[in-house]
């Protein structure tokens, strides 16, 4: 990925750089990234460009508490937010979410503590963010040049070390404390075998305490598959499911080895799921592209149509460097040089936008643009 090229991208453009005073996001107190390498972040480096630590040369404890984390907490408490990437930030450009509130809102006791006090030092973790495999069953052009299986080797094991290091150190400190794995942000939980085997085998009775987001492309997680998870079905709490169309032609060149009929069907299972009460929340997610802009409306209407998926999420595709740069800034459709910028505006003004299931994320200034025209 190139953080400059995503840095300059959005310095460029027309989107706000709000002011942040009086806010407080719970983000970097709570929440950990391990990638591939053991690098650690506190929040996605599309949002937050800075790493804390890397687990492979330092220590657990030593990481989340490292200077640069304690720095990263402190523009927090300060109201700078100077090493967020407030462009780019879904929660910031659309006014806030669970983690990014009022300070004068925020109502949980342990985060009013550490607002109260100043605290930057975590004595444990409440959200880890699974990115250390980059397997998946499709190779979406925006995300990757081939397919990345890793099924053994050096990158493996590896990921299984990193992995082991985690989990243990959840099990060993965070006693009964709630915390949340989410699998993955990386690639796909079952286009992945260490992230599958991870889910088929973990004995969620023995970890109540452990609940478990699946962010997935859904075509694998089929009813055989749901079933082959049975021992951690309880600790199922969140389904994010990427789609990235609302029509099989559309997913066809955007989604490289999916299969849309089967998409549907699972998604269909998981909507039914939600609906008897099998996990909490369910939402379809959809990164907005030259190939796709004109069906933003038809994904929304999707969602509607399925009682069980709580809403659609929006956000604007993302130079990681897979394209060549020509290439990217062809399908960057939100960039005001881009032929069809016009035309995603004029979409932007579809009255279904408006609905409760829709989440624009990081296109809300350009439906704010859509209606000031």
């Amino acid at each position: 990925m190139s953080l400059d090229n995503i840095n300059k991208d959005v310095e460029g453009s027309n989107i706000p750089e709000p002011d942040m005073s009086g806010m407080f996001c719970s983000q970097p107190f709570e929440n950990l990234e391990v990638d591939t390498v053991g690098n650690v972040r506190t929040c996605c480096a599309y949002w937050m460009n800075e790493t804390i630590g890397n687990l492979s040369e330092n220590s657990f404890d030593d990481v989340i508490n490292s200077k640069k984390a304690r720095q990263i907490r402190a523009s927090i408490h300060d109201g700078s937010f100077i090493f967020c990437n407030k462009r780019t930030c879904p929660r910031i450009q659309s006014g806030g979410d669970d983690a990014l509130v009022k300070i004068s809102d925020v109502k949980d006791p342990r985060l009013l503590k550490i607002i109260e006090n100043k605290e930057t030092r975590l004595n444990n973790l409440k959200f880890i963010n699974f990115l250390w495999d980059l397997s998946c069953n499709l190779m979406c052009p925006s995300c990757r040049i081939g397919k990345i299986i890793n099924t053994k080797g050096e990158d493996y094991n590896r990921s299984l070390d990193i992995q082991e290091k985690v989990t243990n150190y959840v099990i060993e400190n965070n006693g009964d404390e709630n915390v949340t794995f989410n699998i993955t942000g990386s690639g796909d939980p079952f286009g992945s075998k260490i992230f599958r085997d991870f889910l088929i085998n973990f004995d969620g009775k023995k970890h109540p305490n452990i609940q478990i987001n699946l962010q997935t492309n859904g075509v694998m997680f089929t009813r055989k598959m749901w079933d082959m998870m049975s021992k951690c079905h309880d600790n199922i709490n969140t389904i994010l499911v990427s789609i990235d169309a609302a029509s099989e032609e559309t997913y066809d060149k955007i989604r490289v080895g999916g299969n849309w009929k089967i998409l549907m069907e699972n998604i269909r299972m998981l909507s039914d799921f939600k609906n008897d009460r099998l996990f909490d929340f369910l939402r379809l997610d959809f990164v907005v592209q030259v190939q796709n802009y004109k069906e933003i409306p038809e994904a929304v209407m999707l969602a509607e149509s399925l009682s069980g998926v709580d809403a659609v999420s929006f956000s604007i595709i993302t130079d990681w460097g897979t394209w060549p740069r020509e290439e990217y800034e062809k399908h960057a459709v939100w960039m005001e040089s881009n032929e069809k910028y016009n035309d995603f505006i004029r979409t932007l003004r579809d009255p279904i936008l408006k609905s409760p299931k829709c989440q624009l994320g990081n296109i809300t200034e350009f439906h704010r643009i859509a209606h000031e025209n």
